[in-house]
């Protein structure tokens, strides 16, 4: 289903040169934050298992402030 909706996103984009051309920075700036929000909330489980501190509540109070 994820599939089928990027797809159509894709021709739906191909067709509007002029507005992608100005919404693309966008579309990156999202994709390299939603990768790198995952990365780092996916290793915080292991990080809170290895210390016992607020370490949590530290990498997300640093992502909120960026």
């Amino acid at each position: 289903m994820g599939s089928v909706v990027a797809l159509a996103g894709g021709v739906v984009l191909l067709y509007k040169e002029k507005w992608i051309k100005k919404i693309s920075l966008y579309f990156v700036s999202f994709a390299a934050g939603a990768l790198l929000g995952a990365a780092f909330f996916d290793l915080l489980p292991e990080a809170m298992e290895k210390t016992e501190s607020g370490i949590f509540a530290a990498v997300l109070a640093g992502i909120i402030a960026l």
